[in-house]
């Protein structure tokens, strides 16, 4: 284990995640999985030599008791963003902001923020990358302030502006954090349980998935295997299995990293 890249995967209870497990642990990583409580997460362990973290992501003592956690278990390689949420719920999360904004943009910005000196300090080549989506292309708008306020929209509201806000904070992260390479990537149309047996999913779209969407497996490799095989600039977000090279891209212009300032300044935290 000693010689083994080690990589924390948040959301690993199935779908993407289980699968990213699996493909990384074939490529010689060793994995910290991370589920929402500490039974599923031990659960995932087994007998496999993986180590189990746990908490939930709407909760920033959760989040900091994860880190800890992390920090805990060793020297830290990779961190991959996993975890996501697609709802038309309009609760909010712990840091004041609609679960869009907490689980998919503000968690991923926390953990990495508490996570950055850690892996500086213990891996030669640090690692980050946010699991967005081709959502982020369909936002209608890219106020990501209004994730402060959720208003129940599901895929082409709010879900497709926290993802565009999640490749925002990419670029974000990888200023702040220069010894650090930090991604975005996307897993494509993917059937698991946030789309085939969502029912805040489109129900169109619900069907379909069933029908016409990439396994977890699939993806996972879509995902990594070019970011395990080449060494793009940080900061980039990556789409269909290379840079996406839109300079017009509103997440990487000053008004899409202002529109981020403010939705971190609604939860409280500093941009």
């Amino acid at each position: 284990m000693a010689d083994k890249k080690r990589v924390l995967i948040t959301g690993a209870a199935g779908g993407i995640g289980l699968a990213l497990i699996e493909y990384l642990e074939d490529k010689g990583f060793y994995a910290l999985v991370h589920v929402r409580d500490r039974a599923r997460a031990e659960k995932l362990v087994g007998n496999y030599g993986r180590t189990a973290v746990w908490g939930d992501l709407t909760k920033p003592d959760e989040i900091q008791a994860l880190a800890e956690q992390a920090i805990a278990a060793g020297p830290l390689d990779w961190i991959i963003h996993n975890a996501g949420i697609l709802t038309t719920s309009t609760a909010k999360g712990g840091h004041g902001v609609g679960l869009h904004g907490e689980v998919n943009v503000i968690a991923p910005m926390v953990l990495t923020r508490a996570l950055a000196s850690h892996m500086a300090k213990t891996s030669s080549d640090p690692v980050v990358t946010v699991v967005s989506s081709s959502a982020a292309n369909m936002a209608r708008a890219h106020d990501y302030a209004s994730l402060a306020e959720p208003d129940g929209s599901s895929l082409f509201g709010h879900y497709a502006v926290s993802k565009a806000a999640a490749n925002a904070a990419v670029v974000r992260l990888a200023e702040e954090f220069s010894a650090l390479r930090i991604y975005s990537t996307e897993p494509g149309f993917v059937k698991t349980d946030m789309t085939a047996g969502n029912s805040h999913m489109p129900s169109t779209l619900r069907w379909a998935s069933k029908i016409i969407a990439s396994t977890p497996e699939r993806a996972a490799r879509r995902c990594f295997a070019y970011l395990l095989e080449n060494n793009p600039p940080t900061g980039s977000v990556i789409q269909k299995g290379k840079v996406f090279k839109d300079a017009k891209a509103v997440w990487r212009s000053a008004e899409g990293q202002g529109n981020l300032s403010a939705l971190l300044k609604a939860a409280g935290l500093p941009s």
